[in-house]
């Protein structure tokens, strides 16, 4: 969010603002919350998520529709790319959403193919690719391969065409190890390059018996559509003035620096490694074609095929259904890519449900999709999910062509001919029921969690602890900060103190993309400000680094660690300043003073007051009892002020505020999660206040070796 306000403040893309993110990116963006005034706030981004999960979801029904006509189908298809899609709500601005609806896109141009009408398909494929190359290179490249492969396999213009598409195929069969070769030291990496090897020969054996389409085409259309987003693109960042080697600096150089650095694979088992070895063999057995006067054979063979493929679509669904009911969506994304990818080019084998359609729309469809697969490498976080939601099509597909197979073979009168024409509304009824019931779900969710309520974030409602931990920091950093850095990004912050950055030079997750000239020029920045803060968060730090261990400190680590201290830390999240500095008085949290005893800092609330207060025990879930409550003032004079939390006359929050609470003896909190819980004087939640974490034993040692 940070990086696209400053260009929409003028700033320079790649020259001055390094970036990873291509112009198209910015184009699309700079469009939607600039001229057609969407806030660029917290909440505002949110809005602009959702309506890239509603149009992915709608273009994926249209694309199910296309190639079946079976409404029953696209309500799977709605059903399970709804869910499945829910992981792009935890990154909102970021551009997986934007490939997340071009991806989606694309199987919908591609599903509209017909013989001898497949330019403009092509043209939106080819657009839809370079698109998709000014938003993400990685992604883009992956894009090219598979609509290039899409054209070698559906026409046929001679030998050097068919000479080049072997070639292109067998690079498509390299291309995992290639992708990957720096990391097959790691197991889950070997087999996740190993199945992607595997799955793309499985879809080359799939399509032996598929047809070519030899319709002359317009080709100046297609390369037209392929050159125009990238140079609308490259125009309008150059009209703000990025120069060419800026672009090529952040696109291209900066991106490679991210590929080198990290590696978080996707969880897949070695029972799944083993089990898609069957793949190649049955559909090897399924692709030979029989004798023509075994007719029976043909007959078992096609049944063979009607078989796998509603066996498919139903592993699918069931994969993704079980992933939203637990919860695990990266689990699951780690067990449909595992376990289905080598099974997409099932949708290649006739019977088909609609005959009447270009072989362009089933074999784009599924190289797209299985090259898009490739995206999760090196970091399987929430883009795995942008990578495997096309499954779910896929899987429609799949059990609609096996449903049209039933339908033609069911005789009128029959019990089984009473059940198909029960099949659409009883799918439809069920995939109602579920959605009422992930209705009412989410509405106890809502109701369970707490408001931000922070600036531009007055609908975002998260968990009493996220809340509580944001807020203090954003509280402690408005009042005591001229500026901050953070090494994990947290760019939400500067929206919610209304703090500027130090630089145009922006830090995301990824602390190593940035080269250390940059890294150093950063903490110069940061160190002119007497007021600078920095945000160290060491677990969100590891996360990235220990899965590759020849992977050094950043020099901006290290700089911090040398000219700052910590002042307090919540949860992790590490506030520190200049050790030049005095420390400063950090409110809006707890401090143990003693096992059974800790003191409260309350920030200025004007026109406030506060009425009663309560601690939650987050562990067992429960309130423990005060033995009693003392405000800084009765705490010089030895008057308690209360023993249940209710606080008689209110305390006037106009000014900061100390409290000083003992709990029971009977009762241990020892490493159990608190939180302080603030009520007005009509008892009203008005806050939650964290506990400082205590400091570590190293701490402690490290602290009485530099006294002096």
């Amino acid at each position: 969010m940070i990086v696209l306000r400053h260009f929409l403040d003028g700033g320079v893309m790649y020259d001055r603002i390094p970036n990873t993110y291509g112009p198209f990116y910015y184009l699309v963006y700079g469009l939607t919350y600039g001229p057609l005034g969407v806030p660029l706030t917290t909440d505002g981004v949110r809005f602009v998520t959702m309506g890239y999960w509603i149009g992915s979801i709608a273009l994926c029904c249209l694309c199910v529709w296309l190639l079946t006509r079976q409404a029953s189908m696209v309500a799977l298809t709605f059903l399970g790319v709804l869910f499945h899609l829910t992981a792009i709500r935890h990154e909102p601005v970021h551009p997986q959403e934007l490939c997340t609806l071009f991806f989606a896109a694309f199987a919908a141009s591609s599903a509209s193919a017909r013989p001898g009408r497949s330019e403009l398909p092509l043209a939106l494929g080819a657009a839809i690719v370079t698109s998709l190359t000014f938003v993400k290179i990685n992604v883009g490249v992956l894009a090219a391969i598979a609509w290039l492969m899409s054209v070698l396999l559906v026409f046929d213009r001679g030998t050097l065409w068919r000479v080049t598409r072997w070639g292109i195929a067998a690079a498509a069969v390299a291309l995992p190890v290639l992708l990957m070769n720096s990391n097959l030291q790691d197991r889950a990496t070997v087999r996740l390059a190993g199945t992607m090897v595997l799955s793309v020969v499985c879809l080359l054996i799939s399509q032996r018996r598929q047809e070519f389409e030899r319709t002359p085409l317009r080709w100046w259309i297609v390369a037209l559509a392929l050159l125009l987003p990238g140079l609308l693109s490259c125009v309008f960042v150059f009209a703000r003035g990025t120069t060419p080697h800026g672009l090529w600096e952040g696109l291209v150089l900066r991106a490679l620096r991210f590929t080198g650095h990290f590696l978080i694979p996707l969880p897949n088992g070695q029972s799944a490694w083993r089990a898609i070895w069957v793949a190649p063999l049955l559909l090897c057995a399924v692709t030979i074609l029989p004798p023509p006067a075994h007719h029976r054979l043909k007959n078992l063979q096609t049944l063979l095929i009607v078989g796998l493929k509603m066996l498919f679509g139903g592993i699918v669904f069931a994969t993704v259904l079980e992933a939203q009911r637990s919860g695990e969506w990266l689990v699951g994304n780690g067990r449909l890519i595992s376990y289905a990818t080598p099974f997409l080019g099932l949708t290649l084998l006739p019977p088909f449900a609609m005959t009447h359609r270009s072989p362009l729309a089933r074999i784009s469809l599924c190289w797209f999709t299985l090259l898009g697969v490739l995206i999760i490498y090196p970091v399987a976080g929430t883009q795995s999910t942008t990578g495997s939601f096309l499954f779910l099509p896929i899987a429609a597909i799949c059990l609609g062509d096996g449903l049209a197979w039933l339908r033609v073979r069911i005789q009128a009168g029959t019990l089984a001919s009473m059940a198909q024409r029960a099949w659409t509304p009883l799918v439809l009824a069920a995939v109602v029921a579920v959605l009422l019931h992930q209705i009412g779900k989410a509405e106890r969710q809502h109701a369970s969690r707490v408001v931000l309520d922070l600036p531009g974030a007055q609908r975002l409602r998260l968990e009493e602890h996220q809340v509580a931990v944001y807020r203090w920091l954003a509280t402690n950093l408005a009042l005591h900060s001229d500026t901050f850095l953070s090494n994990i990004g947290l760019n939400s912050l500067y929206f919610w103190t209304g703090k500027p950055t130090p630089s145009e030079v922006t830090l995301s997750t990824v602390v190593q993309v940035f080269s250390d000239s940059d890294q150093h020029d950063l903490m110069t920045a940061l160190g002119s400000h007497e007021r600078g803060f920095f945000v160290y968060h060491e677990p969100l730090f590891g996360k990235f680094t220990r899965d590759n261990q020849s992977t050094m400190e950043p020099r901006l680590i290290r700089d911090m660690r040398q000219a700052y201290d910590d002042r307090g830390a919540v949860n992790g999240f590490h506030l520190l300043s200049l050790k030049s500095q005095p420390a400063p008085l950090l409110v809006d949290c707890c401090r143990w003073t003693d096992q059974q005893a800790f003191s409260v800092s309350i920030a200025a609330r004007p026109g406030q007051s506060l009425g009663r207060i309560s601690l939650y025990d987050l562990t067992t879930r429960r309130v423990v009892p005060f033995a009693d409550v003392t405000t800084m003032e009765d705490w010089d004079r030895g008057e308690p002020e209360s023993s249940d939390g209710s606080l008689a006359p209110p305390i006037d929050l106009s000014v900061v505020r100390e409290l000083h609470i003992t709990l029971r003896p009977e009762h241990s909190v020892a490493n159990h999660h608190l939180l302080l819980r603030l009520y007005d004087t009509d008892a009203r939640p008005c806050g939650s206040l964290p506990f400082l974490d205590l400091p570590s034993p190293q701490s402690d040692n490290d602290a009485a070796e530099s006294a002096p």
